[in-house]
């Protein structure tokens, strides 16, 4: 019996450590998305909050939290920027360059320069990966720009500055863990 614990044991152990260094994107059923590697959750449908200047984004995000939170969550807001990180930088250490890179799995750069390769989209509905829509961040851009909040492009990928007033897409997250339902 020894024997046979010890072989599973082994055999778990060495499963584990062949298991890729990647996040997990994991649909809880319940309209979000939950990322085991940054404990994040997010909208399963990424154009939710449609387009807004960046106040309305920030309300709008806010809002999700009333009446008891979106899927009975609360906490919700706009993804964070990485105040490290520079315009048409790609970002990689945001929480939305995070997602691009290791939660979706997508190549640097993924349509600039790998000839239109579609942009993974994983468990998401409605990403955007056009070359002109955007998503906001969820801070004011500092330096050059007065008026501007950090947004992120799924299609090159980059994180720019860009005035308040335009219209980009809104897409909520949440931080902490979250349990399958």
């Amino acid at each position: 019996m020894r024997a046979i614990t010890s072989f599973f044991c082994v055999l778990a152990a060495a499963i584990g450590l062949s298991i890729p260094a990647y996040a997990r994107l994991v649909d809880m059923r319940d309209g979000t998305v939950y990322d085991t590697d940054t404990q994040l959750s997010w909208l399963k449908d990424a154009s939710a909050g449609g387009e807004k200047t960046w106040d309305e984004a920030v309300a709008w995000a806010t809002s999700l939290n009333e009446k008891g939170g979106f899927a009975g969550l609360t906490g919700w807001r706009l993804p964070a920027a990485d105040p490290a990180c520079g315009d048409y930088d790609s970002c990689a250490t945001s929480e939305m360059g995070h997602l691009y890179f290791a939660g979706l799995g997508n190549a640097s750069h993924g349509n600039f320069d790998n000839n239109d390769a579609p942009v993974k989209t994983g468990p998401f509905t409605k990403l955007e990966t056009s070359p002109y829509k955007e998503y906001w961040l969820g801070s004011q851009a500092a330096g050059n720009c007065a008026g501007c909040a950090w947004s992120y492009n799924f299609y090159f990928p980059a994180v720019r500055a860009t005035y308040k007033s335009n219209r980009n897409f809104a897409w909520a997250v949440r931080s902490g863990a979250r349990t399958l339902n």
